[in-house]
């Protein structure tokens, strides 16, 4: 009898008032009880995210892991929200090798710092590392470029009409477009000529 008190003692002390309380805020992810259930030490009473903690992890190849450094900026893409990008940090690298393949890569860990809600544990999504970025800048389509030795032209459509081939210098380049350093003003046409065939 003095055991069976004793242990409810301890029982109402480790219950308190009823009110199960979290060291931080977070989101409630899974309730693992319900009213008249039986409590077991395999299964948690609530399981809850931090919302200030979600990250993602991927493997980077050995030939890009030296470029990566903690604090990083990068940019993560969620197959459930196409089209839409979060803001992350890398926040660790694990250095040993990835078994049970022939191509070596590495654990990078990235923590998401912008607008983290509606996001959940297990969503799938890929990770944009930023080597380098340029902002408030001119450009055009890589297309409209024309590489003439160490120069480079674009065809310039003016207000009469008439075109004029104009040497620009140009800067960084996503693949898709090219920063225009000189040689061009913000609002004015640039033209993309193609060829056409016939078959």
């Amino acid at each position: 009898m003095e055991e069976a008190e004793e242990n409810l003692a301890e029982f109402e002390a480790f219950v308190g008032d009823g009110t199960v309380y979290s060291a931080y805020d977070g989101t409630v992810m899974e309730i693992g009880y319900a009213a008249g259930d039986e409590l077991s030490s395999s299964t948690a009473v609530v399981t809850f995210a931090d919302a200030a903690s979600v990250s993602m992890t991927v493997s980077v190849s050995e030939e890009d892991i030296a470029g990566i450094a903690l604090g990083d900026e990068v940019m993560v893409e969620l197959t459930a929200y196409e089209g839409e990008t979060f803001p992350a940090v890398v926040k660790s690298t694990d250095t040993s090798v990835s078994s049970g393949s022939s191509t070596v890569s590495y654990d990078v860990e990235v923590l998401l710092t912008g607008d983290t809600d509606g996001i959940f544990t297990d969503m799938t999504g890929s990770v944009t590392f930023v080597e380098k970025q340029v902002e408030d800048v001119l450009y055009v389509s890589n297309k409209a470029v024309i590489s003439e030795g160490t120069k480079s032209y674009v065809k310039v459509k003016n207000s009469d009409g008439t075109t004029e081939k104009r040497e620009v210098a140009t800067g960084f380049s996503d693949g898709v477009n090219v920063e225009i350093q000189s040689g061009l003003e913000e609002g004015e046409t640039v033209l993309i000529e193609s060829q056409v065939k016939t078959s």
